[in-house]
């Protein structure tokens, strides 16, 4: 069975994953809000006599887009970030769902990383400003392999995609119960295949542009 949150139980699940204070609760659930009329998550926009509900994938979209506000991206870039590359992020969901040793699809589980670039000075600079839906993804184990390389960039926020949604599980199953991971597993599950299969194409294609070039 699908799980179901409304607007109260989605504050509480956020706020403890944010440590926020008694006096900041209100503030924080106005900030929840202000992102339900900007129609997201897709499905909760807030109308006259309708109650909003979250899914849990509504719920983890709005944890992720958090996570980008609070390191400084605005809510319209968090969520046009989320959105576009909610595909590949929602395999790596899934597999943080999983308990130690699983496997997927015969391979084994591994930790995921989410990379954002926020630059103030963008449109001032050479470059120019970064894509806003640029949100791109790599296994954790790739992340000293990619500090190196120049164009990785020198301005770059790494979140702990693996960790923060586990921390949000773990919330969520301390406040409805136990039962709660299987019903995120399933929901999870069924567009696990395809995200898995847009990520790896995803990382195919990166380490082919990053891949040194043969010259004849």
């Amino acid at each position: 069975m699908s799980l179901s949150f409304t607007t109260t139980d989605a504050e509480q699940v956020l706020a403890a994953l944010h440590q926020i204070v008694p006096s900041g609760r209100k503030p924080f659930l106005a900030r929840l809000r202000h992102l339900q009329r900007l129609g997201f998550p897709a499905g909760v926009k807030p109308g006259k006599g309708r109650a909003v509900a979250y899914s849990f994938t509504g719920l983890m979209q709005t944890a992720v887009a958090l996570e980008l506000i609070r390191a400084g991206a605005s809510p319209a870039r968090a969520i046009k970030a989320v959105s576009a590359n909610w595909g590949a992020l929602s395999f790596t969901v899934f597999s943080a769902s999983l308990d130690e040793g699983s496997l997927i699809n015969g391979k084994p589980l591994r930790g995921w990383i989410w990379v954002l670039r926020l630059d103030a000075l963008g449109e001032l600079a050479a470059q120019g400003p970064d894509n806003p839906m640029r949100l791109p993804i790599y296994p954790t184990e790739d992340v000293a392999r990619l500090l190196q390389q120049e164009d990785f960039g020198w301005r770059v926020l790494l979140f702990q995609g693996t960790r923060i949604t586990k921390a949000v599980i773990d919330i969520v199953v301390d406040h409805f119960g136990l039962n709660s991971r299987i019903s995120i597993q399933d929901e999870l599950r069924d567009e696990s295949d395809r995200s898995e299969a847009e990520l790896e194409t995803r990382l195919a294609q990166r380490d082919a542009a990053a891949a040194p070039k043969e010259h004849s």
